[in-house]
């Protein structure tokens, strides 16, 4: 009985109530004069209780939660005994049925549970074991922790108690400290807050395989001593009030205003911040510049004009050679085209730009023909290639189908034998010495021990299950006989010698593949056979290439003297239809006289005199 008093005692001291209160017949228990209680009994887990007019309380004849937290607790009963007489209420022990009135905390009034000060007394560790209790007959749970005191360490922990609902609501709580009187204090917020974490992180899950819950026992045993600058002194919401102080800067005068802009403006670079002022602002002179994108050029198909086909043959190549002289074009527009081609026969980019250029691939053509009556079939290659696909054809798809195994065994190789080597796709690039000029190559390389190369790869089909020393041994091969050099008079060698002038590299990896073997071939760059090379392209383009790109001669097939004695008129050289869609020149002296309007772009007949743009300089002589 006397542990069923002390007890008690407990959990009237705990409301802060100062009244005896009978226990039984034969025992009584002033909570004014507690320090009578042996001491070693206050280390039971006990709560504090309170009764209510309307209601009794049961408890268990004698029980201790030391060394079991699942005994049972008494169940708190919210009641005012301030204005009851403090002998006039019994106790009875035994089968007084267990009651829990609705509290006078809701969910909206326990705001201050998200206390900062509370949130701190958890993250340190100084709430201890949370024991619980759920009555049988009752819906409410009631949770009981110590929580240590933060600046008086040596001290009775504070014993803070709450009574949850099934759904977690506080029906009530109590600590015995000065603010829980009110029954809301840090101390009820902090056990609260470490009950919230373990449910939320899921340590309170208790398998039958677990051992029991370890979450409960993490909290600070031993306080270790720390170095002044690391303990903090003043509470959280002091420190969040204090940094929420505005600061009011004083505005600068007028002379530091001065002195600061003087300093800036003593600098070398010009800080932007000045042009917004007076007296500073006239030293800065607002240049736009604005970076566009370079924009691909027109196919070189666009230098044609009909006009063009009726200039004499000096005239004709005076004008081709001032095309050829005047035709530039910038690194960045060359780079450009070079990145969009990378994909080169699958790009429509890289077909356009080809139009009209002497490439790599028939530069051996170009070189090889009669300069003073070039095949037609070559000028219809370089100035109106044909766009349809030769995969169909059975060399074509070979090459194309193994070029990138080649590849792939050459990468692999060379790894093996160069340092940082490197390989990467390549587009359409154009001379920038020589913008007629492009190339095509493979693929091109990189490695820090020989520096830049390009590659080109080639699947001979009809050597296509052939032995290097089969290949070799075949009139058309373009390894000399001793295996180990190229024929300085082979295409391939042409194409090549192309590749490294466009590319400017001094080297260039041949890789020749077949099903049985893959074999590399190191070519250096013959600067002798490139500048004559080059010489004789210039000369080829101009007098050819430039001459079908402006006038279109083979492709509209343009008689240049009539088989009859029909004249013919306009522009297009064609004869008289009837002129009933021509106009005359008011020239007498004109040699065409007549015109289509469709080839002047012409809808309707103007009225008054009309000339053509070649007699539009000339006097005109009446007949």
């Amino acid at each position: 009985m006397a542990c069923t008093s002390l007890l008690q005692s407990e959990f009237n001291e705990s409301l802060g109530l100062g009244c005896e209160v009978l226990l039984d017949d034969n025992c009584t228990a002033d909570l004014n004069n507690n320090k009578s209680v042996d001491q070693s009994v206050l280390k039971m887990i006990c709560l504090p209780l309170s009764v209510s007019l309307h209601c009794d309380l049961s408890l268990p004849l004698s029980f201790s939660l030391e060394d079991d937290p699942s005994l049972p607790l008494p169940v708190s009963h919210h009641g005012d005994l301030s204005h009851v007489n403090r002998h006039s209420y019994w106790y009875s022990y035994t089968t007084v049925p267990v009651v829990i009135p609705e509290g006078i905390f809701t969910r909206a009034s326990m705001k201050s549970y998200k206390s900062l000060d509370a949130h701190n007394y958890f993250q340190s560790g100084w709430v201890q074991t949370v024991y619980s209790y759920k009555p049988a007959t009752s819906a409410y749970t009631i949770l009981k922790a110590d929580v240590r005191p933060s600046q008086r360490l040596n001290e009775e922990p504070h014993h803070p108690w709450v009574a949850l609902s099934g759904d977690g609501s506080v029906a009530v709580a109590h600590c015995n400290c000065m603010a829980g009187l009110a029954e809301s204090c840090s101390h009820i917020a902090a056990l609260l807050f470490k009950v919230e974490a373990a449910v939320r992180l899921g340590y309170t899950t208790k398998l039958c395989t677990e051992l029991p819950c370890k979450w409960n026992a993490d909290f600070v045993k031993k306080v270790q001593p720390a170095p002044v600058k690391d303990i903090q002194f003043y509470k959280t919401s002091c420190i969040n009030k204090a940094k929420k102080v505005k600061v009011r800067h004083l505005s600068s005068t007028q002379q530091e205003q001065q002195t600061l802009l003087q300093t800036l403006h003593a600098c070398n670079s010009k800080p932007v911040v000045l042009s917004t002022f007076d007296n500073f602002s006239d030293k800065f002179h607002w240049q736009k510049t604005v970076s566009s994108d370079p924009i691909v050029p027109q196919c070189l198909r666009s230098l044609y004009k009909a006009e063009y086909a009726d200039f004499t043959k000096i005239d004709l190549s005076r004008k081709c050679s001032e095309i050829n002289d005047s035709y530039s074009m910038n690194k960045e527009t060359i780079m450009y085209i070079y990145d969009v081609t990378q994909k080169q026969s699958s790009s429509l980019t890289w077909h356009e730009q080809r139009i009209g250029r002497i490439t790599s691939s028939v530069v051996y053509s170009v070189l090889h023909t009669d300069f003073n009556n070039p095949a037609p079939s070559l000028l219809k290659t370089l100035c109106n290639p044909s766009s349809k696909s030769l995969d169909h054809v059975p060399a074509i798809h070979w090459g194309k189908e193994n070029e990138k195994v080649a590849l792939h065994q050459y990468s692999a190789t060379m790894k093996t034998q160069h340092q940082h080597f490197n390989m990467s796709s390549a587009g359409f690039l154009i001379s920038k010495e020589t913008p007629f000029i492009g190339a095509s190559a493979d693929s091109v390389a990189s490695c820090s021990c020989h520096g830049n190369r390009v590659i080109e790869v080639k699947c001979p089909f009809s050597h296509k299950e052939s032995t290097l020393q089969e290949y070799v041994k075949d009139p058309s091969s373009c390894i000399v006989a001793n295996g180990r050099e190229v024929k300085t008079t082979h295409k391939y060698y042409y194409q090549i010698q192309l590749h490294m002038y466009v590319h400017d590299v001094n080297l260039c990896d041949l890789v020749i593949y077949t099903s049985k073997v893959t074999a590399i071939f190191y070519i250096l760059r013959n600067d002798v056979f490139i500048k004559d090379m080059i010489t004789k392209l210039k000369d080829f383009h101009i007098r050819h290439v430039m001459t079908e790109l402006l006038t279109r001669q083979l492709e509209n097939k343009i008689k240049q003297v009539p088989l009859r004695n029909d004249k013919l008129y306009c522009y297009c050289r064609s004869k008289d239809d009837g002129k009933e869609n021509m106009i005359g020149c008011d020239n007498p002296q004109c040699k065409t006289q007549w015109y289509h309007l469709k080839c002047l772009k012409m809808k309707r007949i103007p009225k008054g005199q009309w000339l053509c743009k070649d007699c539009k300089n000339i006097p005109v002589t009446s007949s």
